[in-house]
């Protein structure tokens, strides 16, 4: 009885002394706080040992493969000598985010082993963030000159690196013009290094004795970036206009020789009455 008390005392043993280690993240942290496409940020992991004992070289490492975050100074793995019964240790990374990276939370996995641990495998999210850039321009235009009617296309560009949502836009209301279609088109959705067109029908009002060389047109967007974020601008486009000669002459309408040869056809015609005439009388 004896003997199978001192064998199962000196398995205890021998089992405390190859125990696993029970190791976890605790927090993840980036300095700075923000990470954009093309910045390098310092990322610290901080590991705690909820075992009874020191855990001693631990590894941890990260795996960045088909993320858009690359290495700079520290490598893929950070080492910790040893860990304190219920302490915690934190291992740092230099990283850099791509320059075309897209505004999300990426996961990326990470592992971590120690002497007496097996591999330990987690998660840990980082969050690229960047400001919205949606660019608003005239693409083009049925109308050259004040008095006209006509469709305008408005381009909408999302230049930024973060897709946009409920997309809305709004052409103001003016005294100088009548809108004659819908003043406000939903877009939804606007991807990055994409655009959509919107279409408005115009009535350029005329004013008496001056001549328009310029309109303009005010255009409210609105839209959501990926955390729900809300923005809003108004944005002036200035549409050019110009007199029936200048459109005439850069062809921005199509010229009909009929009125250069008017004036012709007139003396032509009075020349014939004139000739009609003598030889009536002659006769």
């Amino acid at each position: 009885m004896k003997i199978k008390l001192i064998l199962i005392l000196l398995i205890l043993v021998l089992l405390s002394q190859y125990a696993l280690a029970d190791l976890i993240v605790t927090t993840v942290d980036s300095e700075p706080k923000i990470i954009q496409p093309g910045d390098s940020a310092t990322l610290t992991v901080t590991v705690k040992n909820l075992d009874e004992d020191d855990v001693e070289n631990v590894r941890v490492k990260l795996d960045l493969t088909n993320l858009p975050f690359a290495p700079t100074k520290s490598g893929l793995e950070g080492y910790i000598k040893e860990i304190g019964e219920n302490k915690e240790r934190s291992v740092y990374f230099d990283i850099m985010t791509l320059s075309d990276a897209k505004t999300g939370v990426y996961k990326i996995p990470i592992k971590i082993e120690s002497n007496n641990t097996q591999t330990k495998e987690d998660v840990i999210a980082l969050k690229i963030w960047s400001k919205p850039l949606v660019e608003v321009l005239i693409d083009s235009s049925e109308i050259v000159k004040a008095g006209q009617t006509g469709t305008i296309i408005i381009k909408i560009v999302n230049k930024g690196l973060t897709d946009v949502t409920f997309l809305n836009t709004r052409l103001l209301r003016s005294n100088s013009y009548e809108i004659l279609s819908s003043d406000s088109v939903y877009i939804g959705n606007l991807d990055s290094d994409d655009y959509e067109t919107v279409e408005f029908k115009l009535y350029i009002k005329e004013n008496p004795g001056t001549v328009k060389k310029l309109e303009t047109l005010p255009v409210y967007i609105e839209y959501k970036d990926l955390d729900n974020k809300l923005y809003t601008t108004i944005i002036p486009l200035f549409l050019n206009l110009y007199t029936a000669s200048e459109a005439r002459q850069y062809g921005l309408v199509k010229s009909t020789r009929l009125w250069y040869a008017l004036p012709i056809l007139i003396i032509v015609y009075f020349i014939y009455r004139r000739r009609a005439k003598k030889r009536k009388d002659a006769s």
